[in-house]
C-alpha cells in the first residue's frame, strides 16, 4: 500500500520497511546514521514464547539480564532524535510473552531507561487476529510509548481460494482498525509487498499467500479491506498509465433447474481505466462448471479463476464486462458460489 488514506495524520502504512525510516542498528554503528533514521529497532526477540523467559542468546549469556537496558542508553547516546524500539513476534495479543515485554517497558518508563516504541511484529495466521489486539496495544500505550505494527502478514495454507481470501481481508481489516483505535499506535508496516516474493513459503511448506498483492502484483481483497478501514478508496491515477485501476464484480443466477443452474458474473471498472481483470469463484461442495462463455478458465480443486477472452479484457472507466456458467449440481447444492475479482 503505497500511501495512507487522508486524515490517517502520524500514521504510516509502509511496504516492506525501508531503512530510512524503520531500522536496526548495524556494525557501522548507530553515530554513522545518527539523525538519518526515524526510527531504531534496538533490542529484537529477546524473549521466549510460552514461558516469556529471555532468550539464551550470546548478549544474555555474556552481558546478562542488563543487556537491553545497556543497549536502549547506547542507542540513546549515538542518535538522541530517533525514536528507540523493541521488537518483538507473538505479541501482538495478552500472553506470558507479551506480558514480559509489558513489564520491561514499564520498568523502563519508571526508571527513565529510554524507549520510545514497541513493535508487534504481526505474522498471523488465517482467521486467528487475537481477539485481545486493540487492548494490548492500548496496554502499552498507555505507558507512555508508541506502538508499531511492523511485520504484518497472514499467511494461509496454499493454494488461495476465494473463501480463504475472503477471510485473509477481515484479518487485515481488523488489524488496521485497531491500530486506529489506538491513538499512539502509529505505523503499520506490510512484511512485503507480493506473495511471489514472501518469507512465508520457505520457513513454512505448504503456506503463503500472506500479502496485499498476489504473485502478479495483482491487488487482493486484503488490499481494499485495508484501505476501506483507513477512511480511503483506491481510485485509481487517470495520469498514470501504469496504473491498473480497479474492479468491482458481481453474481447474478440467469436459470435454474434441480441439477444445476446458470449464472452471470459482471466485472465494473472503477474511477480508471483497466486493461485486464481476474474474477475467482469458489465452488460448493458438488457443484461443477460444464461451461463457460465469454470468459477463459482455469481450475484448481473447486476454485476457477475466470480472466479475459481477448476482446473484453480493457474497460473504459465505468465500463463492464461479463461472462456466463453452467453449473452441474447433481446433488442438489444451489448455492451461489463465493466471487472475487481483482485487476489486472
Amino acid at each position: 500500500m503505497a500511501q495512507p488514506a487522508p486524515g490517517l495524520g502520524r500514521r504510516h502504512l509502509l511496504a516492506g520497511r525501508p531503512a530510512e525510516r524503520h531500522a536496526r542498528p548495524h556494525r557501522e554503528g548507530g553515530r554513522h546514521f545518527a539523525g538519518k533514521i526515524a526510527y531504531w529497532d534496538v533490542v529484537n526477540e529477546a524473549f521466549q514464547d510460552g514461558s516469556g523467559v529471555r532468550r539464551d542468546s550470546v548478549f544474555q549469556r555474556v552481558i546478562g539480564d542488563g543487556y537491553i537496558e545497556e543497549a536502549f542508553r547506547a542507542a540513546r547516546a549515538a542518535d538522541p532524535t530517533a525514536e528507540l524500539c523493541y521488537n518483538d513476534f507473538n505479541i501482538d495479543g495478552r500472553n506470558s510473552k507479551s506480558d514480559a515485554v509489558y513489564a520491561l517497558v514499564k520498568d523502563f518508563k519508571a526508571r527513565g531507561v529510554p524507549i520510545d516504541c514497541v513493535g508487534l511484529q504481526a505474522h498471523l495466521t488465517l482467521g486467528n487476529v487475537p481477539s485481545d489486539m486493540q487492548a494490548n496495544m492500548q496496554r502499552f500505550a498507555d505507558l507512555g510509548v508508541d506502538v508499531h505494527i511492523t511485520e504484518l502478514d497472514v499467511r494461509m495454507s496454499t493454494p488461495a481460494d476465494g473463501s480463504k481470501l475472503a477471510i485473509q481481508a477481515n484479518d487485515y481489516k481488523k488489524v488496521v482498525s485497531a491500530c486506529l483505535a489506538v491513538s499512539r499506535c502509529t505505523v503499520i508496516t506490510v512484511w512485503g509487498v507480493t506473495d511471489k516474493y514472501s518469507w512465508v513459503p520457505d520457513v513454512f511448506p505448504g503456506q503463503g499467500a500472506a500479502l496485499l498483492f498476489d504473485d502478479n502484483y495483482g491487488k487482493k481483497p486484503a488490499y481494499n479491506a485495508s484501505l476501506e478501514a483507513l477512511g480511503g478508496t483506491d481510485p485509481g491515477d487517470p495520469g498514470d498509465p501504469g496504473d491498473p485501476g480497479t474492479v468491482t464484480c458481481s453474481y447474478a443466477r440467469t436459470a435454474q433447474w434441480d441439477t444445476g443452474f446458470n449464472g452471470q458474473v459482471t466485472i465494473v471498472a472503477g474511477a480508471s481505466a483497466v486493461s485486464s481483470w481476474t474474477a475467482v469463484l469458489t465452488m460448493g461442495s458438488g457443484q461443477q462448471i460444464s461451461g463457460l462463455w465469454n470468459g477463459t478458465p482455469s481450475t484448481s480443486g473447486n476454485v476457477v479463476t475466470v480472466k479475459p477472452v481477448g476482446w473484453n479484457a480493457g474497460l473504459a472507466p465505468g465500463a463492464s464486462a461479463s461472462f456466463g456458467f453452467t453449473v452441474n449440481a447433481p446433488s442438489g447444492n444451489q448455492a451461489a458460489p463465493a466471487l472475487t475479482c481483482s485487476s489486472p
